[in-house]
């Protein structure tokens, strides 16, 4: 049975982890968090698909810890984002299992920007992110992702992405740059 026809569009949902850094060595430690979104892919022949996605990313990444003679020190910062993909998609088998690769631009608007502190003695706490950031990034991405048949119109799949930004994060130009790696669930349903 054929898994998609070429002119197919489909709609679907996925969910799973994130975990994002900036690329300064040394400031910032990896730090995993939540992901999920929306697909809409359209078939441009038989092996070919574009597919826009609107996603929830949060890119957190904690500060190494401190040690003044006081206390134990930490800092996570926490970027929320609504990332906005576009990839062109490579449809590499066509059977009940469909493998995938992809690649494109995406679109990435804040949507907030807190920081969380936490200190051995005083607690935890959350504040306003210092600093100017900018509200809009463009980033490069790609991945990878294998699907199974449920029913002709119905299919679960796994998939992963890694993304890096062009641009940086933090108005000062400071040479940073968010990755973050994503993996999850997702269900696709053919109209």
């Amino acid at each position: 049975t054929t898994l998609f026809r070429s002119s197919q569009t489909r709609i679907g949902a996925h969910w799973g982890l994130s975990y994002s850094t900036f690329t300064q060595p040394g400031d910032w430690d990896w730090t995993n968090r939540r992901s999920g979104g929306l697909t809409i892919e359209v078939g441009l022949s038989h092996a070919f698909r574009v597919a826009a996605e609107i996603n929830y990313i949060d890119k957190w990444a904690g500060s190494p810890w401190g040690g003044p003679a006081w206390g134990n020190f930490h800092e996570t910062l926490k970027l929320s984002y609504i990332d906005v993909p576009l990839y062109l998609r490579w449809m590499l088998k066509d059977s009940r299992f469909k493998w995938y690769i992809d690649a494109g631009p995406l679109f990435e608007f804040m949507v907030s920007k807190r920081k969380e502190m936490w200190h051995s003695i005083l607690g935890t706490w959350e504040e306003p992110a210092e600093g100017d950031f900018r509200t809009f990034n463009l980033a490069l991405g790609g991945g990878s992702g294998v699907e199974f048949a449920v029913s002709e119109s119905l299919s679960l799949g796994l998939l992963a992405h890694y993304s890096q930004e062009l641009t940086h994060p933090f108005t000062d130009n400071r040479r940073t740059r968010a990755i973050a790696l994503q993996g999850g669930i997702q269900l696709m349903y053919s109209l």
